[in-house]
């Protein structure tokens, strides 16, 4: 179970969705917003599922994805929960999506910075169901405090 949410911390690094092995109802909510199918307004994810988001290339500015700290799992329930430091330098200002062409990156992409994230995912038959995530934004390169 590990493995498939690792696997979601791959295609999020490398923009190819299709390395996430997700659930075609899959959800993801971010300190309580659902942002898979987005239901925002004004996002420029609109409401693409989590494999068409993470093809889109928007996510490129947050890389990399270290340490990765799994620190529970129920199989019996089918959860994975683990602690993971999301590290974006601010360097990358713009992408090129797919279909669409250059894209402006969001202002709050655009400058360093590093989040911890607790993540939740739910398992269901190899497959990602859902997803929650809950973030702290700290200072970019902080660490977690944990040994490597």
């Amino acid at each position: 179970m590990t493995d498939a949410a690792d696997l979601y911390f791959e295609a999020l690094e490398k923009s190819k969705g299709k390395l996430a092995n997700f659930d075609k109802d899959v959800t993801r909510i971010e300190n309580g917003t659902q942002t898979c199918p987005s239901n925002f307004t004004g996002s420029k994810l609109g409401m693409l599922d989590c494999e068409k988001q993470l093809d889109t290339h928007l996510f490129e500015y947050i890389t990399p994805i270290r340490p990765r700290r799994y620190v529970t799992v129920d199989e019996q329930k089918g959860l994975v929960l683990g602690v993971f430091m999301f590290n974006t330098p601010g360097t990358i200002k713009s992408v090129d999506v797919p279909g669409v062409g250059k894209v402006d990156e969001s202002a709050a992409a655009t400058r360093p910075f590093s989040e911890e994230v607790a993540e939740l995912f739910k398992i269901k038959d190899g497959k990602i169901h859902d997803v929650v995530a809950v973030m702290v934004t700290l200072p970019f390169g902080a660490t977690s405090g944990w040994s490597q």
